[in-house]
């Protein structure tokens, strides 16, 4: 039996064993995701961004070319990382073959040598995949194995790294507080670095929705359903509210669309972006995809209590967002418009749960 074809049994074995209790999830899941956006109040208002935000824009015409077109980006995004660790966390939901689910390692390997000359002491690279158990099985198959051991750096499974508890401020959820990855805690600056996507319940996977990974399956389980379970845009706030990531830089050189996170199709977008203000980001992003940003649920609530997705308020830099906008096919689970329909629409046999 070929690694592949030995790869598409231990899946199927998993799947099939797990299928009862994935379509719980996505029972509950459908559920959650209709519920009405809660309103915020006083307190919740009082932790948004105060000032402008500031997005870069890049042409990349291919991961080779990264080489070339990351150091002028990464110098005109500004973050300072002199004497500060690092934690990279990446897409890495699954593994697909050619179907580009995860972070691509050239993108990552682009940011490691710009951080390495920008002076940062440390530099972890990590997430916690919400299916499959074994992320180093899916890291080693991606080529993340190889290229954190030939940066000399640490890859970190999230799912299975010691914990710390911490207090949920944004608490839209209800949960008041959640125990997260040490190596997350203890970095000086957390980097979002997701693929950019279409997702079949929250609509966009970008730097917000990428941080659902720091939640630890050891402590919530496999699919983490509790952050379905408890509304997956609430979910969303409350976790980038714990992590304050310091910086997002999203991978849209090959990006996906159609019915992501998992069974989309590859999209060149030939693009990058980077910022320091993930809502802004998240918010050029969808654009970027001619998507409904108003249509974003988590995308909408963000703008209230976190940071700017209004673009009066973001200065870009770089491209403008013609210069690459595409229009992305949309998941099953959303009309044309943005809207999304019932989320009962999900077909059977489909892998709830993910990020």
């Amino acid at each position: 039996m070929s690694e592949n074809e030995e790869h598409k049994t231990t899946r199927r074995v998993f799947i099939q064993g797990a299928s009862g209790f994935l379509a719980g999830a996505a029972s509950l899941s459908a559920c959650a995701s209709s519920q009405k956006l809660p309103e915020p109040d006083s307190r919740q208002r009082s932790l948004k961004k105060q000032g402008r935000s500031s997005v870069h824009i890049a042409k990349a015409s291919s991961y080779e070319a990264l080489s070339e077109a990351m150091p002028e980006a990464w110098e005109k995004a500004g973050l300072q990382v002199s004497g500060k660790s690092v934690f990279l966390k990446i897409n890495l939901v699954d593994y697909r073959g050619e179907i580009p689910v995860y972070t691509n390692p050239a993108f990552v390997r682009a940011l490691i040598q710009e951080l390495k000359k920008a002076g940062a002491t440390e530099i972890k690279v990590g997430d916690g995949p919400a299916l499959r158990r074994d992320t180093h099985e899916i890291a080693s198959m991606a080529g993340f194995i190889d290229l954190c051991a030939k940066e000399h750096i640490q890859f970190v499974d999230l799912n299975l790294d010691d914990l710390e508890k911490v207090e949920n401020r944004m608490n839209f959820t209800g949960v008041p507080e959640f125990l997260l990855p040490l190596s997350i805690t203890k970095s000086d600056l957390v980097i979002s670095v997701p693929k950019l996507k279409t997702h079949h319940w929250a609509l966009m996977t970008a730097s917000m929705k990428n941080l659902f990974g720091v939640i630890p399956g050891r402590k919530y389980g496999w699919p983490k359903n509790l952050l379905h379970v408890k509304e997956i845009n609430s979910s969303i706030l409350d976790i980038v509210c714990m992590v304050k990531p310091s910086f997002a830089a999203v991978d849209a050189v090959i990006a996906m669309e159609g019915d992501g996170p998992l069974d989309g199709k590859a999209k060149s977008m030939n693009a990058f972006f980077l910022g320091e203000d993930l809502v802004a980001v998240d918010t050029v992003c969808a654009l970027s995809m001619n998507l409904p940003a108003d249509k974003i649920r988590y995308l909408r609530l963000a703008g209230q209590v976190w940071g700017n997705n209004n673009l009066a308020d973001i200065d870009l830099s770089g491209l403008k967002i013609d210069d690459v906008k595409q229009s992305f096919e949309l998941p099953p689970t959303f009309e044309k418009d943005g809207s999304a329909k019932d989320f009962s629409v999900l077909t059977e046999g489909s892998e709830s749960g993910v990020t």
